[in-house]
């Protein structure tokens, strides 16, 4: 039987710090980690690889994180979406529809953990 696999994961934050940090811990754990450093570069990008799940950064110059979950939605609905922010916008990206939220600083167990758990992945 052949491997299955590996989720791609579409992680976007204009930090590019964040990103390699981020995007090392998910590849680490077994995850095809795509990185975009804007919600344009993100949207264009999740339609050529197809993501299983998108980390967005909430405040981004540009095309807000906001904007970005909504573009994203316009083509796939039900596509997972993590919000990332070291501001509380935990609430509001519930009522967003998100299927989750991050805060900064970001701890790579809870990291995996919420990756995880939006996959429907067992730990």
């Amino acid at each position: 039987m052949p491997p299955t696999a590996s989720p791609i994961v579409l992680l976007v934050d204009n930090e590019p710090l964040i990103r390699v940090v981020l995007a090392e811990v998910l590849r680490q754990n077994g995850f095809d980690v795509r990185t975009a450093g804007s919600g344009t570069e993100a949207v264009e990008l999740a339609h050529l690889v197809q993501p299983a799940l998108v980390l967005v950064d909430v405040q981004m110059p540009g095309l807000s994180g906001w904007d970005t979950l909504d573009r994203l939605w316009q083509e796939r609905p039900s596509l997972p979406v993590l919000m990332m922010s070291g501001a509380d916008f935990y609430e509001e990206a519930l009522v967003r529809g998100a299927t989750g939220f991050i805060s900064k600083p970001y701890r790579p167990v809870d990291v995996l953990r919420d990756v995880r758990a939006a996959l429907n992945l067992a730990d």
